[in-house]
């Protein structure tokens, strides 16, 4: 079986990097991954 690429996802540059970016809104990032959602 073979991974194939999404091609609707594209990578936009930010001006700021992550830290700078916490610093800014007081805030850290942070993922949440629900999985077995029907939909």
């Amino acid at each position: 079986m073979t991974e194939s690429q999404a091609t609707n996802i594209t990578w936009h540059q930010a001006t700021i990097d992550c830290a700078a970016r916490e610093r800014l809104l007081n805030q850290k990032g942070c993922i949440i991954w629900f999985t077995g959602l029907s939909g």
